[in-house]
């Protein structure tokens, strides 16, 4: 969590994904998000989505909707 507050707060002061990347690498050394994860990161901020969740997992949505529908076993997916 702490380096995606990082990488907001970076991206929040205009500054890019690869110098973004390289601070982090220098703060949190073998431990870094890697070059990657940071360019999708700053896509999400720069489509506005700044929440700092990690995006969901199928499994996650999956348990989701079954706790939504709970024992309503008569529900059919088309």
């Amino acid at each position: 969590m702490d380096q995606r507050i990082n990488m907001l707060l970076c991206f929040t002061l205009g500054k890019s994904a690869k110098v973004t990347h390289g601070m982090l690498k220098e703060v949190y050394k073998d431990e870094s998000i890697s070059s990657k994860n940071v360019y999708e990161w700053f896509k999400r901020f720069r489509e506005g989505r700044t929440s700092l969740k990690k995006p969901g997992t199928h499994k996650e949505n999956a348990h989701l909707i079954l706790r939504l529908y709970g024992s309503h076993s008569q529900i059919i997916a088309p």
